[in-house]
């Protein structure tokens, strides 16, 4: 059985976000996790990548330039609803209510900016578990 603390080993995520320095940053948290991790930068690239690549988990940011990440969100639930499950976003936007509710409705964790290193190991560890993915997204 896999446990919380060796979720992440071997994992390729993709770390979404317009700051190259939190891109950066997470990608090496992560890394020290034992995931392989790529990073993109814009909207744009991520797209791409998804596009070219399988990915076990995204870490998205929401307020980026367009497209933003829930243009990526709704890209996702139109293409690969199963990687949608295993999005987890960071974003300063905790006060957009729009984009809180489709979180909230998709089921789509979310850390508020600035984030705890050990929260955003918890929270990528836990959804990388067997069985998370089975949680349905409407």
């Amino acid at each position: 059985m896999v446990t919380q603390t060796e979720a992440l080993k071997g994992l390729q995520v993709l770390v979404v976000d317009d700051y190259p320095d939190l891109t950066s940053l997470v990608g090496e948290i992560l890394v020290d996790e034992g995931a392989s991790v790529v990073p993109a930068n814009s909207g744009t690239a991520a797209i791409g990548l998804i596009m070219l690549m399988k990915f076990d988990l995204v870490i998205l940011d929401l307020g980026m330039p367009q497209p933003d990440g829930l243009t990526i969100i709704e890209f996702l639930r139109a293409t690969d609803p199963g990687l949608l499950r295993r999005t987890l976003v960071l974003t300063g936007m905790k006060h957009d209510r729009r984009a809180m509710a489709l979180l909230k409705k998709s089921r789509i964790p979310c850390l508020p900016k600035p984030f705890q290193i050990q929260d955003l190991v918890h929270e990528a560890s836990r959804m990388s578990l067997p069985g998370w993915a089975a949680k349905p997204t409407s």
